[in-house]
């Protein structure tokens, strides 16, 4: 077979990064890469690929030599020259492909660039066991034809569907209890209780609906679980349960909070996306800091009060006030009498909940902190990296998503790829305190599952 020319547009060079070159890049291959865009890019402070386009370019760099051209680790080239008849081009602006395509040129997207929905969705694996006895993790991945890896920890498996299972592994961690790692030990198949009425959250009011929700809510609010993916259409319950996990994690003991192994706040992060896909700068936006922001987080919002808060004991805005100084223009002082949701105490030291955004990220770490991101699916794949970066020592990450609703037109997000997927695929098998769940059920009305079901074209 012979030798292949690629010419890597930037839409993807600044989310594949060197990983998408050096794939390209296999032995006798060459890539062609626009080396002034991404330079001008890399100097430009309003664009919103700056920070991508500076990395790839630092990765690059280490691999050029004489003549502007270089030797990736892959055995294949990169070069900076205009590329030769026959290139195939990779993109994934519709608009950059219909222009490629009217002048006569090859285009493709290979499927390793693309993200896959099935770590998504595989929190749950519904198996057979038709064994004698108790089932063990041994006799259950035989029988269903399961690799040994296949199965991470945390998962959880239905069998025969009736009885609950969670796979737990057996981690080796460092002296600090940091880094933790599979000790490759046979994994345990745990007993999980399955009835709803079993779980009794710190926030009272708030009562899964299924067991999927059960599921999603148990694996936010372990404090073995590092990160937690809960995904599902619209109406699926995934923000209610997030919050309500999440304040699970801050509340601790109105007499001695040191006790509870408790997160020092919640910290929310949301694309303030348009619908359609418009908008990341928030600066135009009239009034204070506050006024600029509130808006984008209205949901969370509705998740307090759907989750049986009082809004008298608590309201919302309460949970993002400081309890001893006004923090900015339009943050107040939290009232004192605001202090705890029913018998469980609010952090002390620090606001509840702080609202965050990613223009205002780089350089920012959050330690023993709650993250909890809504809508990754409308993040970039680069802005999902810098995101998940902040997490410092002790924090926790929930991330929210639906995977078929991205308002990607502006930053060519789709269904195959995006923030979310993209996170899914890199942490999935290498991180082993990782849990996934996908709610499937619809909880609006009946209007609202009839059109979730339905694909609306943009821009109609």
């Amino acid at each position: 077979m012979a030798d292949k020319n690629y010419k890597v547009e930037l839409d993807v060079l600044a989310s594949a990064g060197e990983e998408g070159l050096v794939r390209l890049a296999s032995e006798g291959n060459t890539v062609y890469v626009d080396f002034e865009e991404l330079e001008r890019v890399s100097l430009d402070d309003r664009h919103r690929l700056k920070g991508a386009a500076r990395d790839v370019l630092e990765y690059t760099n280490q691999h050029i030599g004489e003549g502007g051209g270089g030797t990736l680790p892959s055995k294949g080239k990169i070069s900076g020259e205009e590329p030769p008849k026959g290139t195939i081009y990779i993109t994934r602006s519709p608009a950059r492909k219909s222009r490629l395509l009217r002048a006569g040129e090859r285009v493709d997207f290979p499927d390793f660039l693309k993200y896959s929905v099935d770590a998504l969705k595989s929190g749950l694996k519904k198996l057979d066991y038709t064994g004698e006895g108790e089932p063990t993790f041994e006799k259950v991945m035989e029988e269903n034809g399961i690799e040994f890896d296949e199965a991470p920890n945390h998962q959880y498996v239905l069998l025969n569907g009736q009885r609950v299972y969670m796979v737990r592994r057996n981690l080796s961690s460092n002296k600090d209890n940091t880094r933790y790692a599979d000790s490759g030990k046979t994994p345990q198949l745990v007993p999980v209780r399955r009835e709803l009425d079993n779980l009794k959250p710190k926030v009272n009011g708030f009562k899964p609906k299924n067991l999927e929700q059960l599921l999603a809510f148990k694996g936010a609010s372990d404090s073995n679980v590092e990160i937690s993916f809960i995904t599902g259409g619209s109406g699926s319950g995934k923000t209610i349960v997030a919050y309500a996990a999440a304040l699970d994690l801050i509340l601790g003991d109105e007499k001695n909070r040191e006790k509870w192994k408790v997160k020092e706040r919640i910290v929310l992060y949301k694309p303030n996306n348009l619908l359609g896909g418009k908008m990341r700068d928030i600066g135009f936006l009239p009034g204070n800091a506050f006024d600029k922001v509130y808006p984008i987080i209205r949901s969370f919002e509705d998740a307090h009060r759907l989750c049986g808060i009082d809004p008298k004991e608590m309201p919302f805005r309460q949970m993002l006030y400081h309890p001893k100084f006004s923090l900015d223009s339009g943050f107040q002082t939290r009232d004192k009498k605001h202090s705890k949701i029913s018998l469980h105490s609010l952090p002390e030291n620090s606001q509840a909940i702080g609202i965050e955004h990613l223009q205002w990220g780089r350089g920012r770490s959050f330690t023993n902190t709650v993250i909890l991101v809504d809508e990754a699916q409308n993040y970039t794949p680069y802005e999902m990296k810098q995101l998940i970066e902040r997490a410092g020592e002790g924090s926790k990450l929930l991330i929210l998503g639906d995977p078929e609703q991205v308002d990607g037109s502006q930053n060519n997000l789709n269904p195959e790829f995006n923030g979310l997927l993209f996170a899914a695929k890199h942490l999935r098998k290498k991180h082993p305190r990782i849990s996934f769940m996908h709610l499937d059920e619809n909880f609006r009305s009946q209007a609202a599952e009839i059109m979730r079901r339905v694909k609306a074209p943009m821009g109609f």
